[in-house]
C-alpha cells in the first residue's frame, strides 16, 4: 500500500508551526487499521476505504492510493499488479 498525499504546505512554511499541517501519526494508525482489521474480499473496496482515510484530515487536497497485487490470482501471470486510484478533496 502506498498512498500519496497532495496538500498546501503554504501555511505550515509561513508558520513554523506543526498545527498548521497535518498530523500523520494518527493518519497512519487509520490507514493500518482500515487494512488489517477488515477482511477485503476486492481492492478496489479497500482502496475506496484508504482513501477516505486519507482525505480526512483537514488540508489535503488530494490522495492517490495504490495497491500492489504481489500474486494475483491471473493463471500463468507470475507478476505483481499495481492499481492507482486517485481522488480530489470535496
Amino acid at each position: 500500500v502506498i498512498v500519496t498525499l497532495e496538500l498546501d504546505l503554504g501555511p505550515v512554511m509561513a508558520s513554523g508551526d506543526l498545527s498548521d499541517g497535518v498530523d500523520y501519526a494518527p493518519l497512519h494508525g487509520a490507514l493500518v487499521s482500515t487494512v488489517t482489521e477488515t477482511k477485503w474480499t476486492l481492492l478496489e473496496g479497500l482502496a475506496a476505504a484508504l482513501m477516505e482515510c486519507a482525505l480526512a484530515p483537514a488540508g489535503i487536497r488530494a490522495a492517490t492510493v495504490e495497491l500492489v497485487k504481489v500474486r494475483p490470482p491471473l493463471g500463468s501471470h507470475t507478476g505483481p499488479v499495481t492499481l492507482t486510484f486517485r481522488r480530489e478533496s470535496r
